[in-house]
């Protein structure tokens, strides 16, 4: 009997840590990054940020913004269209014409011990000289946001705060 005790007690110190691992493991190692469409016109851009996660689960957020002034909407309960004024939309497409990026295409959404986080992905997409489409993503947690450009997280703080 002292020796069914003693199996049992490590079999549960083997499991329980294993199936906690397996409750936090992130889906997907590799994310596609959220797609966008670009408009037609000269110098068009387009951003898409997708916010989802977090501890209670319940935070999704997908913006889209594009250079016609359109805002869409969707935090999980229907899609919303807003047309921004054009001084928000000015600023917006000020920093996303400007921003550098590396040519890094999706730096790593590897939560890095921060598996109730929330997690950020955004694409730009735009129209650059000599009328090429360029589209450039990024992935985030927040133990991981140093990773990644700086004007990346300008853009989304911008379009996060515009959503509002």
């Amino acid at each position: 009997m002292p020796y069914s005790n003693v199996i049992f007690s490590l079999l549960l110190v083997v499991a329980l840590p294993l199936s906690g691992v397996a409750q936090n493991v992130a889906p997907g190692a590799k994310a596609e990054p959220p797609a966008v469409d670009l408009p037609k016109d000269d110098n068009a851009w387009a951003v898409r940020v997708v916010r989802s996660g977090g501890l209670d689960g319940d935070s999704f957020q997908d913006i889209t913004i594009k250079s016609t002034g359109q805002m869409t909407v969707d935090a999980g309960q229907g899609m919303t269209e807003i047309t921004l004024s054009p001084d928000a939309l000015k600023m917006l497409a000020a920093l996303v014409q400007s921003s550098k990026f590396s040519k890094r295409i999706l730096p790593s959404n590897n939560p890095a011990g921060c598996y109730d986080c929330s997690s950020t992905a955004v694409t730009v997409r735009r129209r650059e000289p000599k009328g090429k489409d360029r589209t450039y993503s990024a992935a985030w947690v927040p133990t991981t946001v140093g990773t990644v450009s700086e004007d990346f997280v300008s853009i989304v703080r911008q379009v996060l705060g515009l959503s509002n």
